[in-house]
């Protein structure tokens, strides 16, 4: 028998197993194995379960007395009620993650306008930061075309500074680290724990 029960939607299922299943859930390599050992329980059935369900009632009839017809629907009944249990837990499950989903769906609306902007930040640091040799070497020449002495270009300095640098690369990494916090929160649907943003500074 398969274990209908839907771990998912119990609430007594620790946070950690939860998070397992969604795990598996979402590597598409576990999914399709599944789908492959679906198959080959299939073909199980089709090749021996016939002959594998008559064998056990007859020998739980010889055991206990009851007619294998009774057995057989005993078992139809118990089967399709797990059926039903199954349909149940799954549409609960949904309509769960449906009411969790438009109830976050603000969050996730900023996460995702947040993304968007530090992608656009990320391109001009990265602009900044490979131009910085460049930009440093067009200041000099223009103090230089302006008649200014060394002494004086030294006085004025030149910018962008080393220190410029050091904070664009700073500024970057930081951004990096808010926009793979923003995803990580993005793809942990359907329950969206929302602790997977602590630390984590959103724009107003």
């Amino acid at each position: 028998m398969i274990d209908t029960k839907n771990l998912m939607n119990d609430n007594d299922t620790s946070p950690e197993v939860k998070a397992a299943i969604l795990a598996a859930w979402r590597d598409p390599s576990n999914v399709t194995r599944a789908q492959f050992v679906l198959n080959a329980m299939r073909a199980l059935i089709d090749k021996a379960g016939l002959t594998s369900v008559l064998q056990s009632a007859a020998l739980e009839s010889l055991k206990g007395g009851a007619s294998v017809v009774d057995l057989l629907r005993e078992r139809e009944l118990a089967v399709i009620a797990e059926i039903g249990i199954a349909i149940d837990q799954r549409r609960a499950f949904d309509d769960k993650c449906a009411v969790r989903h438009a109830e976050i769906q603000p969050l996730l609306n900023r996460c995702v306008s947040e993304i968007l902007s530090l992608g656009e930040q990320a391109k001009v640091l990265n602009t900044r930061i490979g131009g910085f040799n460049r930009a440093r070497d067009g200041a000099k020449e223009r103090y230089e075309a302006a008649g200014l002495s060394a002494a004086d270009i030294e006085a004025l300095g030149i910018r962008p500074t080393d220190g410029d640098l050091t904070a664009w690369r700073r500024e970057l990494e930081s951004n990096c680290e808010r926009e793979a916090a923003l995803n990580r929160f993005l793809k942990s649907g359907p329950e969206y724990p929302e602790y997977l943003l602590d630390g984590v500074t959103m724009e107003s």
